[in-house]
């Protein structure tokens, strides 16, 4: 089809095409002026049914019929507006819905070379917006005449001779006038397949976008996005002569889609199926018994993580700080018993999850980094947690990543969010994922009598940010045993004990659905939450450790919504709460257990010091600040142990090995043999 052609078939759609005895197009084309951005949107349903010939047109020429779409859109301009369509260059023209080939981001080959596609997937990178010339102006260096030369790619289009007839000058050179020339802004980004569309064991495909004009600054990375555009061969190569190229995607239209798992499409049937399983009054029972059926037991750790996936509500405070509805979980357990596969089927089972591991991953790779593009610009590139928002990220042996870089989970745990300050790029980009992480014990297998900061290595500002913390011991008992092994004998001799089991794709559909509904506390639910709180706190005294902190009255609340979603109920039960306050019992227990008295200390948690502990090294750097003033110089170190043994009910022993880890720690120091003395920070 010829450009006259095109011109005259879309100059025919703009005029004709009416949906309810409305003229859509000839009326947008009028209401331009009154537009902030000379943008004329195209649903491509639309030009498909008034005429399917110019549709395939557009599909397989869509340069060419954008150039016809924006001359027409102008001369009918020109006719009812002649004024303001001499102040504008153009119209941009974009077809919107799904337009063109509809492909995923794996099946684009070269086939589809100056084609227009439709595909999906995530925004990893994007680039700070850059000029690009679309009409250059150059000035011939003999006679000074000045030639608009359009331009369209990354290269420049110079003149080969003077358009002046009068120029004597054969060949001759020009002279690039940005000021005289055209522009318009450019983002340089990069899709990615999305999580749930990736086959398993595949690497995700991606192709790098160049969003222009209006296009820029729609979307950020991590959000996923519904793209038309044509596929182009990339202008630079690493050699000149080579015969490979690459292929870019030249962007027509950005939608940003919606993270919440609830816009995933559910049918009627499925929907009926979810609400029948809810009325047997087991639902969530069921589900925990079809959760990575190979591993046996686990009861509380799998529950756990399913409460974590419906998580609690997100709310907004009337000062305006937001309370996270997410539900961190964290795995500390001897090898060999099923951490990471449980972290593998939780991105199977989520409606959106994307699984690492800690050995090798960086800060940048796992929140956000700015890295330099082959063009020399610099690019934010988003990592995993930022990827995952709205969904889950697991992190496989997260002991075993390096300090540095898990203290950029801090403000992703708890607020939310990745900010980053580099290069010039100021930016703060939505990390509201549920972390789920696991690691080994730092000697191999857990050892009961040391506090959980000496058993793992990671810091307690991280630890205090998990909602629920569960220990998987590999510890020999005789009934266990014996289930275990009948259990994994009947995996390998025949499959049947997983096939009454709930489907991942069902349990991803119910959990998506169940998170729809926002279930309110009962009077009698937050009796039952008062009530447990109150009796842990009563335990409490100035001299006793404190076995529950209002950060697990959050991680509670959270723990009884999430409940109340799994059976699909919009209001929260006493039940809910009871099974809410069993986990965060057992999670107390485990992990907040001072081994030396046997007392909950929820101090262990925040700190990773029990309370008595901490009284008694108060006790002796008072004495030594004390002693170190009259003094005015170092203590001698028997000197200090005899006063602190006549002044406390504290042994030689005991004294003595809060002296040596003081020293360890740092807080003190021997400036001689036998003396000590405090360091003042």
């Amino acid at each position: 089809m010829s450009a006259g052609e095109l011109r005259e078939k879309f100059e025919d759609f703009y005029r004709n095409y009416t949906i309810q005895r409305k003229h859509k197009y000839r009326d947008n084309i009028s209401k331009l002026v009154f537009s902030e951005e000379v943008v004329l949107r195209i649903d491509f349903s639309d030009l498909y049914a008034f005429d399917h010939i110019l549709a395939e047109a557009t599909v397989n020429s869509p340069q060419a019929a954008l150039e016809a779409a924006n001359e027409a859109a102008m001369e009918m301009l020109r006719v009812e507006n002649p004024s303001f369509a001499a102040k504008i260059m153009g119209i941009n023209i974009q077809f919107t819905g799904r337009a063109g080939h509809q492909l995923k981001l794996r099946e684009i080959e070269s086939a589809y070379l100056n084609k227009l596609i439709n595909v999906q997937g995530l925004l990893i990178r994007i680039s700070q917006i850059r000029p690009l010339v679309t009409k250059a102006a150059f000035q011939c260096n003999t006679c000074k005449t000045t030639q608009m030369i359009p331009q369209r790619g990354l290269k420049m289009n110079n003149p080969t001779r003077c358009n002046n007839p009068e120029c004597k000058a054969k060949r001759t050179r020009f002279t690039f006038l940005p000021k005289q020339s055209e522009f318009t802004d450019i983002q340089f980004s990069r899709l990615q397949e999305s999580p749930e569309e990736l086959p398993p064991g595949q690497i995700p495909r991606f192709i790098d976008i160049r969003l222009m004009g209006p296009l820029v600054e729609i979307a950020r990375p991590g959000d996923p996005v519904l793209v038309n555009g044509i596929v182009l061969l990339r202008e630079e190569r690493s050699s000149p002569t080579s015969s490979l190229f690459d292929m870019v995607l030249e962007v027509n239209y950005i939608e940003p889609l919606t993270k919440e798992p609830s816009a995933i499409t559910i049918t009627e049937e499925e929907e009926k199926s979810f609400k029948e399983l809810a009325a047997q009054g087991d639902a969530f029972n069921q589900i925990v018994d079809s959760f990575a059926p190979s591993l046996h037991g686990l009861k509380d750790v799998k529950e756990s993580l399913l409460l974590s996936l419906f998580g609690g509500q997100e709310r907004v405070l009337p000062d305006g700080v937001k309370v996270r509805g997410d539900i961190h979980v964290f795995l500390v357990g001897d090898p060999g018993t099923g951490k990471s596969e449980l972290l593998k089927y939780i991105a199977q089972v989520a409606p959106k999850g994307i699984y690492t591991t800690g050995r090798g991953t960086t800060a940048a790779g796992l929140t956000a980094a700015v890295v330099k593009e082959s063009g020399g610009g610099l690019v934010l590139e988003a990592g995993a947690v930022v990827l995952s928002d709205r969904g889950v990220c697991g992190i496989d042996e997260i002991d075993k990543m390096r300090p540095e870089d898990r203290v950029s989970l801090h403000e992703a745990m708890e607020q939310q969010t990745v900010s980053i300050a580099k290069g010039g790029i100021i930016a703060t980009l939505n990390a509201r994922a549920t972390i789920l992480a696991a690691a080994n014990p730092a000697e191999g297998r857990y050892n009961p009598n040391r506090l959980i900061k000496d058993n793992i290595r990671l810091p307690v500002t991280l630890l205090s940010r998990f909602d629920l913390i569960h220990l998987i011991r590999d510890e020999p008992e005789r009934d266990l045993d014996e289930a275990l092994v009948d259990h994994v004998l009947d995996l390998r001799v025949s499959e049947e004990a997983l096939k009454e089991s709930l489907t991942p794709e069902f349990m991803k559909k119910y959990i998506a659905y169940a998170k729809r509904i926002n279930p309110r506390l009962t009077e009698e639910a937050k009796e039952k939450i008062r009530e447990f709180y109150l009796k842990m706190r009563e335990t409490s005294t100035l001299e006793s450790p404190i076995s529950i902190s209002p950060r697990q009255l959050d991680s509670l609340m959270r723990l009884s919504e999430a409940r109340a979603r799994a059976d699909l109920i919009e209001e929260v039960s006493v039940g809910h709460v009871e099974d809410a306050t069993r986990l965060v019992f057992k999670f107390l227990r485990q992990v907040g257990m001072d081994t030396e008295t046997g007392a909950i200390d929820v101090d262990i948690i925040l700190t990773g010091v029990p309370q008595k502990r901490r009284s008694r090294i108060g006790i002796v750097q008072t004495e030594l600040e004390n002693m170190q003033r009259e003094l005015r110089g170092p203590v001698p170190r028997e000197e200090l142990i005899d006063r602190i043994m006549k002044t406390s009910k504290l042994s030689r022993a005991d004294v003595e090995k809060l002296i040596d880890s003081l020293k360890t720690s740092g807080a003190i120091y021997e400036p001689k043999p036998g003396f000590v003395s405090r360091i003042y920070r």
